[in-house]
């Protein structure tokens, strides 16, 4: 199942939250002088983490709820959705 808490921010979903900070720490990181420190790389492989969680559940769903799903709009004559491979970011 996929995880649609909100931040209470206007509607702005957790997974753009995690986004959000994933691009800012990578921010701190390329504009230190320093070495990272452990707390940094330890948000860091959280951060990771949860993103590759993220994108595990996506694939499910694009996988398997979404062949479903388009299957039953064939059977009904109703135009399906297309899934096309994705562009990078940037």
């Amino acid at each position: 199942m996929t995880d649609l808490r909100q931040t209470g921010r206007a509607g702005r979903s957790w997974g753009s939250r995690l986004a959000s900070n994933l691009s800012k720490l990578a921010s701190q990181l390329a504009a230190s002088v320093f070495k990272p420190t452990n707390q940094q790389l330890e948000v860091q492989k959280r951060h990771e983490e949860l993103l590759s969680n993220c994108e595990i559940q996506f694939k499910a769903i694009r996988e398997r709820e979404l062949t479903a799903f388009n299957q039953l709009l064939q059977q009904r004559n109703i135009a399906y959705v297309i899934v096309t491979a994705a562009q990078p970011v940037g």
